[in-house]
């Protein structure tokens, strides 16, 4: 009977730690297509995701966990929470996070012997598949990156390296180490992901990344650097981007290397720099998506508008002449970002060029060609 009681005690109190936000936090995986192998990662949905009568779309953040950790890492309700407070102060709006695994020791980049493939899982698998799975808004500005320590520089590495994929990275007290520092600091890391290759290494650190791209990355403020016990690193990072003429947020803290400590002296100052990344303009983007993984070859029409404000809308599609093929929405919409997955095979059309048009409750009209290839 004890035993009954310790094991109802364990699940209230499992229940009760995820019940401390009001989103829901879910794990998942896949296998990819490129690497074939498994994929995972843990993704809060907003309360009002799973609304039946609710297409809205949203903006995305990955979050890269730290060295020793992986996609079910104990800080992922303190980095919900720190959103969830911006959200509610009307600072940023509802966001999805994702948490990647990055195999507790990659770097975020592709080890040698291919048995950590974290830079693929992330930017040609893990991204892909999301953007198809989940309602999304599957565009570089509406794509965040940010992590902690081994995760900071992950999120560096990414943002240098694709600035095609996100539009802003934030670095938790990033472990900003260079081939030496890592050789010298993490010695087992050099050996067992890079093999002693300084040459493979500088393929996931950001220092190459923000020499190549620092035309682009010069453009806006692409990184935040929030320190706390990493600060000789993060100001050599820092000066960096300096040199190069990259405009970023340099924030010294008094935390620790404390996830939690950082999270709750940096969260409000975090998300208004992250707020442009969430403004709302009339937009309509499609494409043909394929789903990310090995298992299925499934293809849909993803369409992606915007409105303004609340109002009658309406999106066709028609032939390359202007004939309409079907109507894929007529009603009532509310301001915001807002998504229609369709499967193709529902829409009965042939392969070809059509056009999407969208009719605004402003009264303009918007079209997109798309190329349908089922």
């Amino acid at each position: 009977m004890k035993k009954i009681i310790f094991i109802a005690i364990i699940f209230l109190f499992a229940f009760e730690s995820y019940a401390q936000f009001s989103g829901s936090l879910r794990e998942g995986s896949f296998v990819g297509k490129i690497t074939g192998k498994p994929v995972f990662y843990s993704i809060y949905l907003p309360e009002d995701y799973d609304d039946g009568a609710s297409n809205r779309a949203y903006p995305v953040v990955y979050h890269l966990h730290s060295l020793g950790d992986n996609y079910r890492s104990d800080s992922r309700p303190a980095v919900i929470k720190a959103f969830e407070e911006a959200i509610s102060l009307g600072i940023i709006d509802d966001v999805i996070i994702v948490f990647p695994d990055g195999y507790e020791n990659s770097m975020w980049g592709n080890s040698v012997d291919s048995t950590k493939p974290a830079e693929i899982n992330l930017t040609q698998e893990l991204i892909p598949f999301i953007d198809f799975n989940y309602r999304t808004i599957p565009d570089r500005e509406h794509r965040m990156v940010q992590g902690f320590s081994m995760g900071g520089f992950g999120a560096a590495k990414a943002m240098a390296k694709y600035p095609d994929l996100f539009c802003k990275a934030v670095l938790y007290d990033g472990g900003m180490r260079t081939w030496d520092l890592l050789v010298s600091g993490r010695p087992q890391i050099a050996a067992e992901v890079f093999k002693g290759s300084e040459s493979h290494f500088n393929e996931y650190a950001p220092w190459k990344f923000i020499r190549l791209n620092y035309p682009i990355l010069a453009l806006d403020t692409a990184f935040y650097v929030v320190v706390g016990t990493f600060t000789s690193m993060n100001k050599s990072f820092s000066d960096s981007l300096k040199f190069y003429g990259i405009p970023h947020i340099y924030d010294k803290t008094s935390c620790g290397h404390d996830i939690d400590c950082l999270l709750d002296k940096e969260w409000l100052r975090v998300a208004e720099y992250y707020s442009p990344c969430f403004n709302v303009t009339t937009d309509l983007q499609t494409q043909v998506a394929a789903l990310s993984a090995k298992s299925n070859s499934a293809k849909m029409l993803s369409i992606n508008y915007s409105m303004k404000s609340t109002g009658k809308l309406r999106i066709e599609l028609t032939d390359s002449i202007g004939n309409i093929k079907s109507v894929l929405f007529n009603g009532y919409g509310i301001a915001g970002y807002h998504r229609l997955d369709l499967n193709l095979a529902s829409l009965n059309v042939e392969n070809g060029l059509y056009r999407i048009c969208y009719f605004t409750p402003e009264g303009n009209t918007i079209s997109k060609e798309v190329q349908i290839l089922q």
